[in-house]
């Protein structure tokens, strides 16, 4: 397993103009998932059944909707596992039973390799509709999420950030509502505060 490499260490190596290795991109990926789950109590996080398919005419539904069979060590996760999932590849699919394999990070922090199994039906009015049959997830290593995937670490990496641009967004708006919900309370009080004292 990598060891962990931090931001100061990842700026000193720049600095020194030192090259990375295989090892030390690793670890700076795994000190991203570190201070990632950090945060996972302060974050809702999705379900693995939340993960989209695709129906016909480029629609999509989640992957709970098929009730796939769910494969894992011990039963330890289900659809219901909470955490953060890449999606699902939406490219053209071509062929009539296909599987799939993505990865994530369970809120208890373990990297997941996670295959799906489809198959493809052909609705009436055209298109097709994919239809999860079984989904394995597997604990790993990042090594061997990197292997089972097919991604590289540089993949991995900005999926990390992509998450937490992704909650800063959400976060920001949920701050514009509050502020705006706010705003009009401060204006109802100072109408509320004439409106009693002529009423006194």
């Amino acid at each position: 397993m990598p060891s962990p490499i931090s931001a100061d260490r990842l700026l000193r190596n720049l600095i020194a103009g030192k090259k990375f290795t295989d090892d030390d991109i690793l670890g700076a990926v795994e000190n991203r998932r570190k201070v990632l789950t950090n945060c996972f109590g302060s974050f809702t996080l999705s379900n693995l059944g939340e993960l989209m398919c695709l129906n016909a005419n480029g629609l999509s539904h989640s992957l709970k909707k098929d009730q796939p069979t769910v494969h894992s060590d011990q039963g330890k996760f289900s659809l219901r596992t909470q955490g953060v999932f890449a999606g699902l590849p939406f490219a053209r699919r071509v062929s009539a039973e296909k599987t799939y394999t993505t990865f994530g990070i369970a809120r208890s922090g373990e990297w997941l390799s996670i295959q799906v199994d489809f198959t493809r039906i052909l609705p009436v009015g055209g298109g097709y509709y994919e239809k999860a049959l079984a989904v394995r997830v597997a604990e790993v290593d990042l090594p061997t999420l990197l292997r089972d995937t097919g991604n590289v670490p540089s993949g991995v990496w900005m999926f990390l950030d992509f998450v937490v641009d992704d909650w800063v967004q959400k976060r920001f708006r949920l701050y514009q509502d509050a502020l705006a919900v706010q705003r009009g309370f401060k204006e109802e009080d100072a109408i509320f505060r004439i409106l009693t004292s002529h009423s006194q």
